[in-house]
């Protein structure tokens, strides 16, 4: 059996952290390595500094815990009175294609994918204008 530690280390990235997450939390990382321990990155508002300062191709944005529980107060009344649409619920990946089209996997690596629009197709009926 793993230890904690091998078993913390065999743990993927969390899904919601892209690749840009990853390496920019790396990159701090080795920086507040270097750095003299008073200066050292510890919290999310150092790195927001750090990053802000050092990696000015990339656009970092930061959240006080007020501004989050404001917005999650919002959502949570959304979602408490958000109904579930059945066929969408096996869905797990919905990817835009254009303006007009998605495409939709019944998980994230999942080779069956199949493509949808996002307009509903309408009849074309003739109008016929009287006189």
């Amino acid at each position: 059996m793993r230890n904690k530690d091998e078993r913390m280390r065999a743990t993927p990235p969390i899904p919601s952290q892209g690749p840009t997450t990853t390496t920019v939390k790396r990159m701090a990382a080795r920086a507040s390595l270097q750095l003299p321990p008073h200066l050292q990155i510890l919290t999310p508002k150092l790195l927001f500094d750090w990053s802000s300062q050092n990696l000015p191709n990339i656009n970092i944005r930061f959240s006080a815990i007020q501004q989050y529980d404001e917005i999650k107060q919002k959502l949570d009344v959304r979602f408490t009175n958000a109904k579930p649409i059945p066929a969408t619920q096996k869905i797990q990946k919905v990817t835009p294609l254009s303006n007009y089209t998605v495409e939709v996997k019944p998980y994230s690596d999942s080779e069956k994918y199949s493509i949808h629009s996002t307009i509903k197709k309408i009849e074309k009926q003739s109008l016929r204008v009287e006189k």
